[in-house]
């Protein structure tokens, strides 16, 4: 049988962190006065000597089971819901994704029976139960009887005492996690929450712990991140990480070692974690090949030293000592902590679960950061002067220079109280010169005539200037863009009386670099989402209007674009642009139908033949009905016209196809393609409809059968009106015939009209990947 294990608790103390007055947490680890006695968990069918039955060397997902003591979970109902539907399973499925385990066989389960009867009518026979809890206080919180093995237990000697104990354990688990939310002496001391590992397997894999969160601390308004990393966190330590279980990593033969060594650095005794894999991410990372292993934190109360990762070169990693409490989006979870995991020996890591934010602390410094004093700005460029306003290190919030106990006396800029400029909503109420908190980033200022730098929160971008071929800083503030570009110290805002100081490219850019694997946005002019070059646009934003190479407010004179467009044309270029029109109906009978829809679609829009350059019908499962794709090709005041006529005739229900023997209306009209201009075309544009009158006098005066021209021509109005009035009330009639027809059903093929190598494009996907256009 295993050998008693002391558990060790984790706590999250929530303090002032020193100088900058925000909130933080601390984990510390205490060793309990109450030994728990030498037990073995595993698989339901167990050997006589208590060793667990995993077989197999095939690693799967963890399967972590959560089992809520309701009775001690104090929260008001809604906060009792969200830990149960929305926090825990979120931290459960991290866990899935990111360890697998050799998984136990049949069920996970406790073992029940410390002592059985030797003689006496009850032999064999469980005589004594195991005595022990997983929860806050391990005497009041036993483990469910469900969760234990099933025996036969007897009390006495008696054969009339004894009944069935045991609910035979949790299939398809591997780790079972009890959580609680009990109001403790230690949350009331400011802890946040606090979690153990309880009963570990005879390789010392922990199989069962549990997790408090103290419901004063509790609230579901406040940032999410902070409660979902405190869970993370915390499973962490009830999975292994802690000083105590790095003492009993696993190798693969199954032999326990010693994770742990002692060195001294920089004249100061530490405890470093040198695993395999804990050594080579630590190398990689910090540039440093002679790295021996990774620094342990040697701070902290109730035996907490050496189950954190020293927060003077892993500040901001998950598994640090401390951390502001409500920012915690400013950590990451990282490789560090997955290759603790994975030098156990009872896990593999899933090495890509880390977290989207990557940690900039410390990256690629080399050994001096890790040996050298932080005192010294060379070997650490983290210094600052003690009470100095600024920016954080990696300009994601606004900061004060101060310490902590866990950073050894190093001055570093920790994030202001709400400062974090990342991630929240704009606090900028329309006045253009206020900060701004939404997709934004720090940056030092003075303002007026001052001579002191603070930290501000501005929206700034790292692009790339591929003319001048270095990275520039892009930064939008008060309705202006300017560039920060090396050699650049600072940038004026005159209007708001603002001077910012223009950051090291290669600190402030750091993170954009290495979460966008190197290749960062090109930089482009003002009001350009997209661009070739910091000339050169390519896609206005929203609002603005492009035109050759630039982006306009408005269209610049001489130019014209197409309604619902962002695109400016000169008005005597030539466009070609599609459009999609849906009739909500399938026709069953496609090919037969061709000639008849596209007939009747032309007479319907005499007026636009000459602006049609090809339609192409076809079918559509997704959308339900028939499509017309419609080629459109002439001038923008052209096109305009068109789309005119099209839209108002769809809008008063006037485009009429028959599908299937019944008239039906078409119901919207979608743009396909935007318009482009055609180059050199030798297409013959139609001349718009017009009703200005000729301006050759000559013509009209001349004399034909007794008659002039004009007299004439008001004759022939005069009878085409009579021809026009009779034709529209027998249309009316008509019409009101056949609406009281309209019906709507499915279909899939497609037809085409003229160039038989331009095919559907409606928008499914299967006909579209057959097609050739």
């Amino acid at each position: 049988m295993s050998t008693s294990i002391a558990p060790i608790i984790t706590l999250l103390i929530a303090l002032l962190i020193a100088i900058s007055g925000a909130m933080g947490h601390l984990c510390a680890h205490q060793k309990l006065n109450q030994q728990q006695k030498p037990t073995i968990g595993g698989a339901s069918r167990q050997n006589e000597n208590g060793n667990d039955q995993r077989t197999g060397n095939e690693r799967k997902p963890i399967r972590i089971h959560t089992h809520y003591a309701d009775a001690k979970i104090y929260l008001p109902s809604p906060a009792k819901k969200f830990l149960k539907t929305v926090l825990m399973p979120d931290v459960v499925n991290y866990f899935t994704n990111a360890l697998s385990v050799t998984p136990v066989q049949g069920n996970l389960s406790f073992l029940t029976c410390y002592s059985t009867w030797t003689t006496g009518p009850n032999v064999g026979k469980c005589q004594q139960l195991t005595n022990f809890g997983c929860g806050p206080n391990f005497a009041t919180e036993r483990v469910i009887e469900q969760h234990f093995q099933r025996v036969t237990y007897c009390p006495t000697s008696s054969p009339s005492s004894c009944r069935e104990y045991g609910g035979g354990g949790l299939p398809n688990t591997d780790f079972v996690i009890y959580v609680f939310s009990m109001l403790t002496d230690l949350c009331k001391g400011g802890t946040l929450g606090f979690a153990n590992a309880c009963v570990s397997y005879s390789n010392n894999q922990p199989f069962s712990g549990y997790i408090n969160f103290c419901p004063n601390y509790f609230n579901i308004q406040g940032e999410y991140e902070t409660l979902r990393y405190l869970g993370i966190h915390e499973v962490f330590h009830s999975l292994g990480f802690s000083n105590n279980y790095f003492r009993r990593f696993s190798l693969p033969n199954g032999t326990s070692y010693d994770a742990i060594k002692f060195a001294t650095i920089n004249n100061r005794p530490v405890t470093l974690l040198a695993s395999p894999k804990v050594i080579e991410v630590g190398r990689e990372y910090f540039n440093c090949s002679t790295l021996q292993g990774v620094e342990l934190e040697d701070y902290g109360a109730f035996n907490g030293v050496g189950s954190h990762w020293e927060m003077k070169i892993l500040r901001d990693e998950v598994m640090a000592a401390a951390t502001i409490v409500g920012i915690r989006r400013i950590e990451s979870l990282t490789r560090f902590t997955l290759a603790a995991m994975e030098d156990s020996g009872w896990y593999t890591a899933n090495f890509s679960a880390v977290s989207k934010r990557k940690l900039l602390w410390g990256r690629g410094l080399g050994c001096r950061f890790i040996t050298g004093s932080c005192q010294n700005a060379t070997n650490y460029p983290y210094l600052c002067n003690s009470g100095s306003n600024g920016c954080t290190y990696d300009y994601d919030s606004v900061g004060i220079c101060g310490t902590n106990p866990w950073m050894n006396g190093c001055t570093v800029m920790v994030p202001a109280p709400n400062s974090v400029c990342f991630g929240g909503s704009s606090t900028n109420t329309g006045n253009l010169c206020d900060a701004n908190f939404k997709n934004a980033r720090c940056m030092e200022t003075r303002e007026g005539s001052q001579s002191m730098e603070k930290g501000f929160c501005v929206q700034h971008t790292c692009a790339y200037n591929r003319q001048a071929k270095q990275i520039q800083l892009k930064v939008n503030y008060a309705g202006q863009q300017k560039i920060c570009h090396p050699g650049l110290s600072t940038i004026t805002f005159s209007q708001c009386n603002r001077t910012m100081i223009c950051p090291p490219i290669e600190r402030a850019c750091a993170r954009a670099i290495l979460e966008m694997n190197g290749t960062l946005p090109t930089l482009c002019p003002a009001n350009c989402l997209s661009c070739f070059n910091v000339s050169l646009c390519t896609k206005c934003q929203d609002s603005f209007y492009y035109y050759a190479g630039s982006c306009y407010k408005t269209c610049p004179e001489g130019t014209f674009h197409l309604s619902n467009g962002s695109t400016c044309f000169g008005v005597g270029v030539t466009l070609r642009t599609i459009y999609e029109i849906l009739y909500p109906v399938i026709e069953r009978n496609i090919t037969g139908a061709r000639n008849q829809l596209l007939a009747e679609f032309r007479s319907q829009l005499q007026l636009l033949v000459g602006f049609f350059s090809n339609i192409v019908v076809s079918t559509s499962e997704l959308k339900k009905g028939t499509v017309f794709i419609v080629f459109l090709q002439g001038k923008p005041m052209q096109i305009n016209y068109a789309l005119t006529i099209m839209r108002i005739s769809i809008m008063n229900k006037q485009l009429i196809a028959t599908i299937n023997g019944q008239k039906v209306a078409a119901t919207s009209i979608t743009q396909v393609l935007p318009p482009y201009p055609i180059a050199n075309s030798n297409a013959t544009v139609p001349k718009l409809p017009t009703t200005s009158t000729p301006t050759t006098p000559v013509i009209w005066e001349q004399v034909y059968g007794g008659l002039k021209v004009w007299s004439w021509a008001a004759i022939g109005g005069g009878v085409a009106l009579l021809l026009i009035l009779i034709t529209a009330i027998g249309c009316f009639v008509c019409g009101r015939n056949q609406n009281s027809k309209f019906r709507s059903k499915p279909s899939i093929q497609f037809i085409r009209d003229g160039n038989p190598n331009i095919s559907n494009i409606s928008g499914e996907k299967e006909e579209v990947r057959k097609s050739e256009f």
